[in-house]
């Protein structure tokens, strides 16, 4: 059993205001691609939980249906995403290519296209309708980085009528023109990718009458992510920011065996000789393909600890720690 709701521009689950540790998830293998089983799905969540992670957000699609069921069993908090992205529409031909004239018209072939309104409720209302009996789900977001415009207002009129037991949330809400005011009043939460430090605290400073989530940040590629630890703590000074959702948890590699000296080898773009690529882009996960942990995970994992020695008596040897598990006694 789950309610949650928003008061007072913070979320609270059963009653109590919760943080999201969250991660986002493609279904992905390196040998399978995207055709996922139950044993894939549980090693990933087995090691979510095992590096202190409470939520997954099914960006940018609904995941294979088993995976929710999974969820239920092992106890996360989910956001469910619709199938709707079009972002590369912003890339078109334009006579006038400057960026100030690109961004107002970036959501005019799709988004704001009252042509596309069915398209975009048909895949809201698969999304919801399939899932909507998953207690785990707690969120519905209606697509990743394609503007707004009416198709959206739609989706989420429709979305809000149909199941008020949630919460919804999307992102390129942020999405500003000079064309018209946009009607955001059926999004619960406003989300951001990626946002500074500073502008988290731009818009604590204005009393929002939403909560704040971080959709995406502390992107892991590389050596990456940084700045986990500053995340962490801004998270927990404002009851407001309801927490956030890494991108992402694995590397997207392709298994092509082993290479001379003995080790598995992986391809990612440009390995296969085509020369339109976006070359190490997708490998900017959490995990290897192969699930073997990056150094963020380790870091990940230390950083959202259940509990911190916050004081230390060296006379009496007396410890304070605090909990910083949602509903959990440290007991």
């Amino acid at each position: 059993i789950r309610e949650i709701c928003v008061k007072d521009a913070v979320i609270y689950l059963n009653g109590t205001a919760v943080k999201f540790k969250g991660v986002n998830r493609h279904d992905s293998d390196p040998v399978t691609g995207f055709v996922i089983g139950p044993d894939q799905m549980k090693k990933d969540l087995q090691m979510m939980k095992e590096n202190n992670f409470n939520a997954v957000r099914s960006s940018h699609y609904p995941n294979a249906p088993y995976f929710y069921q999974l969820c239920d069993e092992y106890g996360f908090f989910v956001i469910a995403e619709a199938d709707n992205e079009s972002h590369g529409t912003q890339s078109q031909y334009l006579k006038d290519s400057s960026w100030e004239n690109v961004s107002q018209r970036w959501n005019e072939r799709i988004s704001d296209n009252p042509d596309f309104i069915p398209a975009t409720l048909d895949r809201t209302r698969l999304c919801v309708h399939r899932e909507k009996n998953r207690p785990s789900i707690v969120i519905w977001s209606m697509g990743n980085e394609c503007g707004y415009g009416c198709t959206f207002e739609e989706a989420l009129k429709w979305t809000k009528q149909f199941d008020k037991t949630r919460l919804t949330c999307y992102e390129s809400s942020f999405y500003r023109n000079n064309k018209r005011k946009y009607d955001y009043s059926n999004i619960d939460i406003f989300s951001r990718m990626y946002p500074s430090l500073e502008e988290i605290r731009e818009y604590m400073e204005q009393k929002p009458d939403k909560p704040f989530l971080l959709i995406e940040y502390c992107h892991a590629m590389g050596n990456g992510p940084g700045d986990l630890e500053d995340y962490f703590q801004m998270i927990y000074q404002y009851d407001q920011l309801c927490g956030g959702f890494v991108w992402e948890w694995c590397d997207h590699g392709v298994y092509r065996g082993k290479a001379v000296n003995g080790k598995e080898k992986y391809f990612y773009g440009g390995d296969f000789g085509e020369e339109v690529h976006d070359g190490n882009f997708c490998m900017d996960g959490l995990v290897y393909p192969d699930r073997t942990p990056h150094t963020g995970l380790l870091e990940y994992r230390n950083v959202h600890r259940p509990a911190r020695v916050v004081t230390f008596r060296q006379e009496t040897g007396e410890l304070c720690l605090k909990n910083y598990m949602n509903h959990l006694d440290l007991k």
